[in-house]
């Protein structure tokens, strides 16, 4: 009997983090229908993204959207890029992290192009489509390609980003 007991543990567990990823999804919804947001599914062309729309490649991926290109050097794969960003939940009353400028965070946060160590794959995601220094972009990383705050034992949280980077010289 305590064998049962032990797998009914298990499949509540997995049953409970299936409905928090669909409440996920029902907060992003919410967030995109709030905000005035279309989501398209094809790149623009040119990369000008008309206002208040996202580009999403499928239901596994971010919702992106370039603000501005950004000059010089496309990033390649082990470039060291210095990254500034500002975090916010999907809430209502969003919980505001800013590491913007050297008053909210002295330097900025250092990543290997290319690499998910010390970040997410949403942001890795963003910085393949931003591609050169100083482009800007805003995204929406559902919890599973974010950051490892993102999911924890008891809820998952997708954040909005407003993200820039810079390729550092080598």
């Amino acid at each position: 009997m305590p064998v049962l007991l032990i797998l009914l543990g298990s499949c509540k567990n997995e049953f409970d983090y299936s409905l928090q990823l669909e409440e996920e999804q029902q907060k992003i919804d919410a967030y995109i229908q709030a905000n005035g947001i279309t989501v398209i599914n094809v790149f623009p062309a040119d990369s000008v993204f008309p206002e208040k729309t996202y580009y999403r490649a499928n239901a596994d991926s971010i919702f992106f959207r370039l603000d501005s290109k950004g000059t010089g050097d496309v990033a390649v794969a082990g470039d060291k890029i210095a990254v500034r960003y500002i975090e916010s939940t999907l809430d209502e009353y969003p919980m505001v992290e800013s590491y913007w400028t050297t008053q909210d965070l002295e330097y900025p946060t250092e990543l290997t192009y290319g690499s998910t160590y010390r970040s997410c794959v949403g942001w890795q995601s963003a910085f393949d489509k931003m591609q050169r220094t100083d482009a800007v972009a805003e995204i929406i990383v559902p919890s599973k390609l974010g950051l490892a705050k993102a999911t924890t034992a008891t809820s998952v949280t997708p954040y909005h980003y407003k993200i820039k980077f810079k390729i550092l010289p080598k």
